[in-house]
């Protein structure tokens, strides 16, 4: 079962990551409530990160296997990384 189906979630269609995208883009593609309930967060935590400059590091690989592919990291607020 995927993490959606055992969420009781249905399971989304994730858009491939484009050029361009930024948080936001990411956020309103995998869904709110989706990520949420992955990552263990309260949906108003991803509202307040979809406006941010950066998602938490601590999301990456949850948002990845989300999303089935590896987001670019300069999106991620890993430490020694240059935006």
């Amino acid at each position: 079962k995927t993490a959606q189906a055992k969420n009781g979630l249905a399971p989304r269609k994730p858009r491939c990551y484009r050029a361009g995208m930024d948080s936001r883009a990411i956020i309103q593609a995998l869904g709110r409530d989706v990520i949420a309930a992955k990552l263990g967060v309260a949906p108003r935590r991803v509202e307040r990160a979809r406006n941010e400059a950066a998602l938490p590091a601590s999301w990456y690989a949850g948002l990845c296997e989300l999303a089935g592919h590896d987001l670019p990291r300069h999106l991620f607020t890993f430490k020694g990384m240059e935006r």
